[in-house]
């Protein structure tokens, strides 16, 4: 209902569209005359302490509008559940990545070629500069709790029960974990650009040096000719006898 009536229908909202949508859910009852906070994989919004610094702006008026007290906890359950959508769309475009590139080393292994064009190969190492980004400097930095909660532990502990239950942590190291693999492929493939580029540059300049050499002949070659066929002829006429 909120990816409906708010993500799509109000422009600017949603930002780098993902090509598939990341679904997290958990379910929730509302009872007041319990404490809010996560059981098992359901949430309980009911009594919860006041907050102190943050506030939160009042819900529109309406007949099916829940409890305006529990507006803040249900914002951090909801942004840790979209902590958990952001990491699993990466993972999703990092096993795509792995895959991508997972012949790479029986190819180098068996033909000691990567089997990329440069250009296959660059666009590569951009795709892994992109994953270090989104994990190290993008919206969501996943091992960090955010700033907003600092000062709030009863909505950091909500958000912290959401983010154990999802395990965003523990998936998160996962990720680095591949991302340090990809890191050093991607040492690799820097290697293979720098040698084959190297390569280029050899068979180049022994192609120039064929070329001057071709020229030089060409320019001068009646003279050096004579030069070298003249040489004999004059040693002759000095060793003739005097008649």
């Amino acid at each position: 209902m909120f990816v409906a009536e708010v993500i799509m229908r109000v422009k600017g909202v949603e930002v780098d569209k993902l090509k598939t949508l990341e679904l997290e859910e958990l379910e929730f009852v509302t009872d007041p005359k319990e404490t809010t906070r996560l059981q098992g994989d359901l949430i309980i919004l009911g009594q919860m302490p006041p907050i102190s610094e943050v506030e939160f702006p009042s819900p529109p008026p309406s007949s099916n509008v829940m409890s305006p007290e529990t507006l803040p906890a249900r914002y951090a359950f909801s942004h840790s559940l979209a902590r958990s959508s952001a990491l699993a769309a990466l993972e999703t475009s990092l096993d795509s990545y792995l895959h991508s590139v997972s012949r790479l080393p029986s190819t180098l292994g068996t033909t000691g070629k990567p089997g990329l064009g440069r250009k296959e190969l660059r666009m590569k190492l951009g795709q892994l500069m992109r994953f270090r980004q989104g994990v190290n400097l993008g919206r969501e930095t996943f091992g960090d709790t955010p700033d907003l909660y600092w000062t709030e532990p009863v909505l950091e502990g909500y958000f912290d029960s959401v983010s154990e239950a999802l395990e965003i942590k523990a998936r998160a190291d996962s990720v680095n974990a591949k991302i340090t693999y990809a890191a050093e492929l991607q040492g690799l493939l820097r290697e293979l650009l720098a040698e084959s580029s190297g390569h280029r540059m050899e068979l180049i300049i022994i192609a120039l040096i064929a070329v001057e050499v071709v020229i030089a002949i060409i320019r001068d070659g009646p003279e050096l000719w004579h030069m070298v066929a003249g040489a004999p002829e004059a040693n002759g006429e000095k060793n003739d006898p005097v008649q």
